[in-house]
């Protein structure tokens, strides 16, 4: 019996990255074709399989119904949508005509319903049980056409609305013809796992007051009397970076571990990483220097993992010196410390260091970045020792294949309030990164840089504000973002 391909419905949840469930991301990453919408949360894409091909779903879905009814073999394609794949979603439509084809088998993977997470993360406790027994959900288009009947207020003193927004006013007449009161508390919620914007008001006035806060879909309607504010709980506002608008260009995999600790200080992030960084094949048959300087915990990865692959034991190292206590941690994966840190965590702290200490005829061996600055090797030789560069990486233009849907997201934002950024090169191409060049550069109202020379190179391209890290790690970087907002 032939293989057939699967097709997997998958639900995102509500656009936070740590609402996703851990069976879509298990799909996501084994995926060779991936499906998304508009509203997909982008940073999503980056935990996908690498030689996955991705499809727009905003594309011809006929095209699309054709191609993958043309497929076969094993093959796993992931379609993903926001929210559940079944609950008021077109893929319920979608599962029925893709059923029919005898190529595909179908699984479908649930998500968390925006529903109830915007409503939570908006502090409104939707079934309270003092202030509610049911909870009704319903599509604002389809009552206010009078395609579904219209929730009474006898029957569920709460509800809550998808696709409202253009038809308020005739839905909140609906409404009034059944039971409720131009007086009754409702909300609207833009983004609720993300940004979150909420506007509260009164039924007579919702529509109104979503029109002069430009309020745009993705969103949700809530009405009841919990939606008062008596009664919110409001836990995710009194997060430290609640709704700061923050573009993370630090490359993968350690710039999604950046994504999430910003996500869990309530920051809205998009994820750019611009640059990849490429390992570069080098043979090594001795690691006989009387001293390694590693300045990144990237070049401690990239030099350990092929050391191991030689066979050379890493208990012949003299001693090792590092830029900071990031890269020292490093170390750390492979039983080793260092001997020497400066103070100030730069290249130019630790080669005045190194001065210091004499280094007159030592060898010295610099492993890292093929662009890595050489003014540390050559002070160093000035000083009498001999010292061998080892390229290990080298950072290239990313090009990402969802690049307009970042692009889309960020004019939506309309301004980003703080862009990081980890290095020159990474300044340069976020620079020049879209089509529309100095994209980003307009965008942004802040820059953090995580040193001075980055900053200084970012202020040549034209970044305003600069805020320079304390220490060259992600961490400082994070600080001074909390530190600007206090």
């Amino acid at each position: 019996m032939p293989h057939r391909t699967r097709l997997f419905f998958v639900g995102t949840g509500p656009g936070a990255i740590g609402l996703v469930t851990k069976r879509a991301l298990w799909v996501l990453k084994r995926a060779d074709i991936v499906i998304y919408g508009r509203f997909i949360n982008p940073n999503l894409l980056f935990y996908a399989n690498k030689k996955a091909r991705y499809i727009s779903a905003c594309n011809d879905e006929e095209a699309i119904f054709s191609e993958l009814s043309k497929l076969n073999g094993n093959r796993d394609v992931a379609w993903l949508t926001i929210g559940d794949p079944i609950f008021f979603s077109k893929h319920n439509r979608r599962m029925e005509k893709f059923a029919k084809l005898t190529n595909l088998e179908i699984e479908i993977i649930p998500g968390v319903t925006s529903a109830l997470a915007a409503s939570t993360y908006s502090g409104i406790l939707v079934s309270k049980p003092s202030c509610t027994d049911a909870v009704t959900i319903s599509v604002g288009k389809k009552v206010a056409t009078g395609k579904a009947n219209c929730p009474k207020k006898s029957d569920s003193p709460t509800v809550i609305f998808f696709l409202a927004l253009d038809c308020l006013k005739e839905l909140t007449e609906k409404l009034f013809k059944a039971g409720w009161q131009k007086s009754d508390a409702c909300a609207i919620i833009e983004n609720g796992t993300t940004q979150n914007r909420t506007v509260f008001g009164r039924l007579s006035k919702i529509a109104d007051l979503t029109d002069i806060n430009e309020i745009s879909e993705p969103a949700l309607f809530v009405c009841g009397q919990e939606v008062s504010s008596k009664n919110r709980f409001g836990w995710f506002e009194k997060k430290p970076l609640f709704s700061k608008k923050i573009v993370v260009t630090r490359p993968m995999p350690e710039g999604l571990d950046t994504v999430d600790k910003l996500e869990e200080l309530g920051a809205d992030i998009l994820y750019l990483p611009v640059v990849n960084i490429v390992r570069l094949p080098y043979d090594i048959d001795s690691i006989d220097y009387d001293l390694i300087v590693f300045t990144s915990a990237k070049s401690v990865s990239c030099f350990f993992d092929n050391i191991k692959q030689s066979g050379i034991y890493a208990d012949r190292i003299g001693s090792i010196a590092c830029v900071g206590k990031k890269t020292a941690a490093a170390l750390g994966n492979y039983h080793l410390k260092a001997d020497i840190i400066p103070d100030d965590f730069s290249a130019k702290a630790l080669t005045d260091r190194l001065l210091a200490e004499g280094i007159k005829g030592k060898r010295i061996l610099i492993p890292g970045s093929e662009m890595m600055n050489p003014a540390m090797s050559l002070r160093l030789r000035e000083a009498g020792a001999s010292v061998k560069l080892l390229y290990l990486y080298r950072p290239e233009k990313n090009s990402i294949q969802w690049s307009s849907l970042i692009e889309k997201k960020i004019e939506n934002w309309g301004n980003v309030d703080y862009l990081m950024l980890t290095s020159g090169f990474i300044a340069k191409e976020t620079a020049n990164f879209f089509e529309n060049k100095q994209f980003l550069v307009k965008k942004s109202s802040k820059t953090v840089a995580i040193s001075k020379n980055v900053g200084r190179i970012s202020k040549r391209l034209g970044f305003k504000n600069i805020l320079v890290s304390e220490e060259a790690t992600e961490e400082s970087m994070i600080k001074k973002i909390l530190d600007d907002i206090k």
